[in-house]
């Protein structure tokens, strides 16, 4: 048996745990933004924290096979999922001493994104190869030279709304 190169390897590893590993990142690097940022930047950062992140990280480890979701269930559960996930963990904040605050839900909801995140790596790593969900981002290929001048400048409004999000 032939062994690959440790960069291959972890270039597998990462196509296999892309998502989780992206949402888990950008859920820790969005802790510090949201105690910094004040008014509408910090709704623009809370939005996707609490309304997707959740959710999804909680559909992957339910659902952690190739087969089980399409795209569109995988996102629609994950909204909703969220929606219904994040006020739990209000209401049990609310019982503790720390109250409804906003360390205590970045600190909870955080929490519950790592957790979620690693169930439904080891889940997806328990499973063969063939059977594990990746994500998979495919965008259309578009010709610049007979693409017209509307598709043009929505594909340049989509790329701009796209950076300003991230």
């Amino acid at each position: 048996m032939q062994q690959l190169p440790v960069g291959f390897r972890l270039h597998s590893f990462g196509r296999r745990y892309f998502d989780l590993l992206l949402l888990t990142a950008a859920t820790l690097a969005t802790i510090p933004l949201a105690l910094l940022a004040e008014g509408a930047v910090r709704v623009a950062l809370a939005i996707p924290f609490i309304i997707f992140t959740p959710g999804y990280c909680l559909i992957a480890a339910l659902y952690p096979r190739k087969g089980s979701l399409d795209a569109i269930e995988r996102l629609a559960l994950s909204f909703a999922t969220s929606i219904a996930v994040v006020p739990l963990i209000g209401l049990a904040l609310n019982y503790t001493p720390w109250g409804i605050r906003t360390v205590p839900i970045l600190a909870s909801v955080s929490g519950f994104v790592v957790a979620a995140s690693l169930v439904a790596g080891i889940r997806r790593h328990r499973l063969d190869a063939p059977e594990r969900y990746t994500f998979m981002l495919a965008l259309p290929q578009m010709n610049w030279r007979t693409a017209g001048r509307a598709d043009r400048l929505l594909a340049i409004a989509l790329a701009a709304s796209v950076m300003f999000a991230l």
